[in-house]
């Protein structure tokens, strides 16, 4: 009998989860009891119950404190980070840190390349959330699925998509709360406004709402944190197109440069290019060369930040992921203002940023 194959450890950085709703679930119960404890004051007299006298400014910050976290506290949230752990790979099972995962509950595993280091994600059959993995190469990323039984083959994840029905919800419970917070605001600050005060009874009735609403774990629209980040890399990676040719690549760039235009003439040129391709005329750009592009960080400023504008208007890319692909600060403020979608805009704001000028190349050595 030939002997298992050896544990193997890698190191790696865990990615599990798209942010934290837990300030929100307490920020939200405190405002709703303590509207709740103002109601009772009014209601019964309770004069010893708050310390505060009626439209004292005392009182007008409390109110606007407890009313704006009704309003909006459902919708905060703070990004997961990420932890380090040591995964240790063995035959049909793979250990993160204190959590064992099993090869018979795992759907797949997909590995993609990232911008430094490689991308892992474990689709669990149950569907739970996703797991990710930073490793620092693409072998180890494949040593993790291969001892999971899976070929790391590329694949879309899933994304957790907030529900459209309860947002919704959330959203008017937001604005109602808002308001009625307003109202009861100014008939604290103006006399012959007293009656509208019992209006804050609207968000005592709508507090437990807003608790429910905090609890809602996927509330928030997907888009930040690192969490989206892997899912968006393995949605691109997973998608069966096929990467553009260096010579696509390098089109791309020589079509996008600036040369001597102005700013103005350069991004009119850049929005009127042809959406359809003629048999003379090699100036339709695909996503794939675009994002190459991009991701270049030996491509100019200039190129980068045209390939970055036409993916958003041609192609309906997220700006959020394409600013997120540009680690220097100085591209990405670039790539972020020729992003804006009115031409008049885009074009003052990189006239305001100016040529990137550089004694090295600080992009190169990242």
């Amino acid at each position: 009998m030939a002997p298992p194959p050896p544990v193997r450890e890698v190191a790696a950085r865990v990615v599990a989860a798209r942010d934290s709703n837990r300030a929100a679930v307490f920020a939200t119960a405190v405002a709703a009891m303590g509207l709740l404890a103002i109601a009772v004051d009014d209601g019964l007299s309770f004069e010893h119950l708050l310390p505060f006298e009626p439209g004292t400014g005392a009182v007008s910050v409390l109110l606007f404190v407890l009313y704006g976290l009704t309003a909006f506290g459902p919708w905060l949230r703070v990004a997961a980070p990420a932890g380090a752990a040591r995964v240790r790979c063995g035959e049909g099972v793979v250990r993160v840190g204190r959590r064992m995962i099993s090869a018979r509950e795992v759907a797949y595993a997909s590995v993609v390349p990232a911008a430094h280091g490689a991308s892992v994600a474990i689709v669990l059959r149950r569907g739970a959330r996703p797991l990710f993995l930073e490793v620092a190469d693409l072998e180890e990323g494949r040593a993790i699925a291969r001892a999971l039984g899976a070929d790391g083959a590329p694949e879309a994840v899933p994304a957790a998509a907030p529900p459209r029905g309860v947002r919704a919800a959330a959203l008017a419970l937001t604005a109602v709360s808002a308001l009625t917070g307003v109202l009861a605001l100014l008939a604290q600050a103006i006399p012959a406004l007293r009656g509208l005060h019992g209006i804050g009874l609207v968000n005592v009735l709508f507090g437990p709402f807003a608790v429910v609403f905090a609890a809602v774990p996927r509330l928030r629209a997907p888009g930040r944190g690192a969490f989206d980040a892997h899912v968006a890399l393995h949605a691109a990676a997973g998608s069966g197109a096929e990467a553009a040719s260096p010579r696509e690549v390098g089109g791309a760039a020589a079509l996008l440069a600036r040369k001597d235009e102005d700013v103005a003439a350069w991004l009119a040129r850049l929005d009127a290019l042809p959406r359809e391709g003629t048999a003379y005329r090699g100036d339709v750009l695909s996503a794939e060369a675009l994002h190459a592009v991009v991701s270049d960080e030996s491509a100019s400023p200039d190129v980068r930040a045209g390939a970055a504008r036409l993916l958003a208007r041609r192609h309906a890319e997220p700006t959020s992921a394409l600013v997120r692909v540009v680690a220097d600060p100085d591209v990405r403020l670039r790539v972020e203002a020729a992003l804006e979608a009115d031409p008049e805009a885009a074009t003052e704001e990189l006239e305001r940023l100016g040529p990137l000028f550089r004694t090295e190349g600080r992009a190169r050595a990242r």
